[in-house]
């Protein structure tokens, strides 16, 4: 802005041009060479019947307390929040956040094992009736002692030939029973779990369904067959050779079983290019509407509950495929804004609960938290994170209550430099409970876990300021146990904790407290300004029973609008001045109000020490005073200067 400097009193500069002020009257009754400068404030609310939370006309508060929706949420601007962005924490029930359900390990077959555990499959074919636990690790098939928790340590069935297993499954042929494993080299099965036997007559089988009263297996080369009886003699079983999918080697990554627009079931295969449906009468596949483009773990996870097909199209997207419409929708762990680095990885099987989808995701190939999320309609929540950081594996999942309880197993490594994998099982409630009861029912995993709310904005071009930050927190059993709810703030999109405050639930009494800090944390309570602000809170129970509750999360804070200014000036066009006219004056006036930019305005000189800003841009509108009538061109013009 050139030029811009106003040394003397009782004029301004605008729009290029210098004029007089008329001398307006101050707080103290007398007229001075002053400029009416309002700042721009909160809009200051009102509160008219049942004030909720809105009590205080300047401050506001935002309160974190259900999370039903899930994860995935990375920002918000609206007060109203039902999602948090990352959680180590269960988040299914409104207005509680509590830890994993503890798990359990089950043991390593006394020398660690290192071959991929697969084919976790509960089956009644030895004891008729009673189910027992069975698993591949490696080429070698065990069983669990239901009472030790520990796998048999000579193998029921070791497979001949190092063959790679791909599937298990129980089925029901001619009224017998068999449990089947799939593999390299063609598949076994027992009727009795003593006596195995073994086909090879067809090579390079993958995975396995059950479907009009007959064993299904597709190969590596999409080739389809059908078994209606076994033998019970090695080679001797008969595979009919039925569809083929004419797609690429490798190409198939499940075979299972859902319902057709009519509601009847039928076969279904999972590729790494799209969803494909079996026609039976024809003895061919039929590509859906289901399709995406090739990923080599595309399909692993697919699975049929309800009228739907869930498919994972490889990574952590995941579609939703409705059998009756063929309408097809996105709702995976990459929705949204997706989840942080080390929790990204491969969606590698899904299972089902009572209540939920359940996805088992291996995130060892970016070092980080492999983990169990559960879908229950509205959104993602976290089951189990193995919260290490180190590369661990998961191979496969399996949902039973069959035997024990109602347990979520799965397999894979424990640490990622002995590469060792057992069988861990996390016990899960068979419907909903309310969660003041569920500290009475299991236990909680020792090591908590974090929770990140969204990053929250007060909105475009406005800024806010933080001044406390509220908690609701309970544990379950009083006394003196060092449980630890540790609390931290981040801001402006860096994501480095600023810690609130630690160790806050030692020696409490059981039941729920409230808890407030004012911010900073240290030093006096000004306030923290933020652009962007997200809260950071970590739960450790030390003890199994403890139950730590994070009820309630609240931030109050004063929204700040984009700081502007406007100026109520009246212009002294009664004579000459800086070699203007009046009808020049006005002239240039009406070309400054007129315009359809921004003009420059100043009114201090550029070298004032006080002054940090000595001109600025301003629309120009007409002043809350009218104008003289007739052709007499002197006299007072009012403006009203604007900074937008």
């Amino acid at each position: 802005m050139a030029n811009t400097k106003v040394e003397d009193r009782s004029r301004i500069y605008l729009n290029g041009k210098f004029y007089k002020v008329v001398p307006q009257a101050g707080p103290d009754g007398k007229f001075h060479d002053l400029l009416t400068n309002d700042s721009a404030l909160p809009i200051e609310r009102q509160v008219i019947g049942d004030p909720g939370k809105a009590v205080d006309p300047y401050r506001s508060i935002i309160i974190f307390d259900d999370y039903t929706g899930g994860i995935g949420q990375w920002m918000v601007t609206e007060p109203e929040v039902h999602r948090a962005f990352w959680s180590e924490l269960q988040t299914e029930w409104k207005g509680h956040l509590i830890p994993q359900f503890a798990h359990a390990n089950t043991n390593d077959l006394a020398t660690p094992n290192t071959a991929a555990i697969v084919g976790l499959i509960a089956s009644d074919v030895a004891t008729d009736g009673t189910f027992v636990m069975h698993a591949a690790f490696g080429d070698s098939i065990h069983s669990l002692n239901a009472s030790t928790q520990a796998w048999s340590t000579n193998a029921v069935r070791n497979i001949a030939g190092s063959q790679t297993v791909y599937d298990a499954i129980q089925v029901d042929l001619g009224g017998t029973g068999y449990l089947v494993y799939s593999h390299s080299g063609g598949y076994d099965y027992t009727s009795d779990g003593t006596n195995w036997f073994t086909d090879t007559t067809h090579a390079n089988l993958r995975y396995m369904a059950y479907w009009n009263d007959s064993l299904w297996i597709i190969d590596r080369d999409g080739q389809l067959y059908y078994i209606t009886a076994l033998t019970g003699a090695d080679d001797t079983s008969v595979e009919t050779a039925d569809a083929k999918l004419r797609l690429p080697r490798n190409s198939v990554t499940n075979l299972f079983t859902a319902p057709d627009a009519s509601g009847e079931d039928i076969l279904y295969a999972a590729t790494t290019e799209g969803l494909y449906s079996h026609d039976f009468l024809n003895a061919r596949f039929i590509k859906t509407r289901c399709d995406y483009p090739y990923n080599a773990n595309a399909g692993l996870a697919s699975i049929a509950k309800g009228p739907s097909i869930y498919i994972c199209t490889g990574a952590m997207g995941v579609k939703e495929y409705d059998t009756r419409t063929g309408e097809v929708r996105e709702m995976g762990l990459d929705a949204d804004e997706g989840l942080p680095a080390k929790a990204r990885g491969v969606i590698k099987q899904f299972d089902k609960t009572f209540n939920e989808l359940l996805a088992l995701v291996d995130c060892s190939a970016v070092t980080g938290n492999s983990a169990i999320y559960g879908w229950n309609g509205r959104g993602w929540h976290t089951k189990f994170s193995n919260g290490a950081n180190d590369a661990s594996a998961v191979d496969c999942m399996y949902v039973s209550s069959a035997v024990v309880s109602y347990r979520i197993w799965f397999a894979g490594t424990i640490s990622s430099v002995a590469q060792t994998r057992i069988v861990r099982y996390q016990p899960i409630p068979s419907s909903r409970i309310p969660p003041s009861q569920l500290g009475t029912l299991f236990t909680f995993r020792g090591n908590g876990g974090n929770h990140f709310t969204p990053w929250f904005t007060v909105g475009p071009w406005a800024d806010g300021i933080a001044l406390k930050v509220k908690a609701d927190v309970g544990i379950t059993v009083s006394g003196d146990f060092p449980d630890t709810f540790s609390l931290y703030y981040q801001r402006d999109w860096v994501e480095t904790d600023v810690t609130i405050e630690t160790n806050i639930l030692d020696n409490i009494a059981a039941g729920a407290r409230s808890l407030e800090w004012s911010l900073p944390s240290t030093g006096d309570a000004v306030g923290v300004a933020f652009r962007a602000i997200r809260l950071h809170a970590l739960l450790l129970p030390t003890l199994a029973e403890s139950m730590p509750d994070l009820r309630q999360l609240a931030l109050e804070f004063i929204p700040l609008p984009r700081a502007k200014r406007r100026w109520n000036v009246v212009l002294d066009v009664t004579g000459e001045y800086d070699n203007q006219t009046p009808d020049q004056q006005r002239s240039n006036i009406y070309t400054a109000r007129d315009a359809q930019t921004l003009v420059g305005f100043s009114w201090r000189p550029e070298n004032d020490p006080l002054t940090a800003v000595v001109g600025t841009f301003v629309k120009v509108f007409n002043g809350p005073m009218g104008e003289m009538t007739g052709r007499e061109q002197t006299g007072y013009i009012p403006l009203t200067l604007v900074e937008v």
